[in-house]
């Protein structure tokens, strides 16, 4: 099996190395001041790190894998793996959360409402996400999980805390789960985005990062996981 790249996937590795030199060079980023940045704390981004995420939303790079008719580059997953590769390599943040998680789930997932709201947005950098499933009582299990998006007028009102949120002190919204149906089980639970709380009360700093709230009124669900059948 030979598992050398292509000379498609090999340009591909050219145009991203120079666009990264051509950042620096040109001084539209310190990419030297970014890695010192991001060496010293890479679970929380900071100025120069959300600033360098940003840039590569606007110049394309955050939607290599997104179709075309969603208005991303339409490449393939190899070339989104050697982006990731190569940033991490350079030791310099990638957008990860967004390119791996966020826009694969919206593509895949969202209804073409959601979809056309948040994919752009997403692409361009001008939002950042953090992942709000862990509580307090339920660790990661999300069938455990009891924060609660009760439907009200304009979307969903969300009572319940999260913990060890990383990154949601830079975060502008939340890829949020909340239980929607049965008070038990997997079955009941949804995933929504909602913005993220600019209370002082609301994100304090633990071992980790914590980020508690009580009644927020947030935006549609993106989806909900259909019941097993049987």
């Amino acid at each position: 099996m030979d598992f050398s790249l292509s000379q498609e996937h090999e340009g591909f590795l050219v145009s991203l190395r120079t666009y990264l030199s051509d950042l620096h060079e040109k001084r539209v980023i310190d990419l030297a001041a970014v890695k010192r940045e991001y060496e010293e704390d890479p679970k929380a981004l900071r100025a120069k790190g959300l600033a360098f995420v940003k840039q590569l939303g606007e110049d394309g790079w955050l939607g290599i894998s997104v179709p075309k008719e969603y208005g991303g580059r339409g490449l393939g997953f190899v070339e989104q793996w050697l982006f990731l590769e190569e940033l991490k390599y350079q030791s310099l943040p990638t957008g990860q959360l967004l390119i791996q998680s966020i826009i694969p789930a919206l593509v895949f997932l969202a209804s073409e409402e959601v979809r056309e709201r948040f994919l752009p947005l997403c692409m361009s950098g001008e939002v950042m996400f953090a992942i709000g499933y862990s509580e307090p009582n339920a660790g990661s299990d999300l069938a455990a999980l009891t924060t609660r998006a009760t439907k009200c007028e304009g979307g969903y009102k969300i009572n319940g805390a999260k913990i060890w949120t990383t990154n949601a002190q830079n975060s502008t919204h939340l890829w949020l789960a909340a239980r929607t149906g049965a008070s038990s089980a997997i079955a009941g639970v949804a995933v929504v985005s909602a913005r993220a709380l600019t209370s002082p009360n609301a994100k304090r700093r633990i071992s980790d990062l914590e980020c508690r709230f009580g009644a927020h009124t947030m935006s549609v669900p993106l989806f909900r996981p259909r019941a097993r059948s049987g």
